[in-house]
């Protein structure tokens, strides 16, 4: 293996542990307010309008079957609701409730909380260019594929 490939497979192995540990600070974040990640995410996607279960999944890059199942659960816990979609009579609209509003406003303020703490200890990394290399290797990956 070329010293670029093992270069190259190691960050990608640096990235994937940098997933997982984003993803037990979402799930932390979000038991503070009782919920999930999942439930936190469908949550965020309806904050400033009611949408589609479709439109949610096409939002987060998901199956509309996953979405529809934390949007249910998310129901009847008073979280959100479903309303009657104007521009489509069976494809509902997901609202959010009261309680679900104050759920996030719960989580964000844990997350903020969370962003002062992590960025304490970043104070000499040069984010603007880490964000730009991590787009660009981004954007390459999904151009070559699998």
């Amino acid at each position: 293996m070329a010293e670029i490939d093992l270069e190259f497979d190691a960050m990608v192995r640096a990235n994937a542990a940098l997933y997982r540990a984003l993803l037990a600070i979402g799930e932390a974040i979000a038991g503070a307010a009782g919920q999930s990640n999942a439930r936190s995410q469908c949550l965020q996607q309806i904050i400033d309008e009611p949408r589609t279960v479709a439109a949610i999944s096409v939002r987060q890059g998901t199956t509309r079957q996953s979405v529809q199942r934390v949007a249910d659960l998310l129901v009847a816990d008073g979280l959100a609701a479903y309303a009657d979609n104007p521009r489509h009579r069976r494809a509902q609209l997901l609202t959010l409730t009261d309680q679900g509003r104050e759920a996030l406003r719960l989580m964000h303020g844990k997350h903020q909380d969370w962003v002062r703490r992590a960025a304490a200890h970043l104070s000499g990394a040069d984010l603007p260019e880490l964000t730009r290399q991590l787009t660009a290797l981004k954007a390459a990956i999904e151009e070559v594929g699998v």
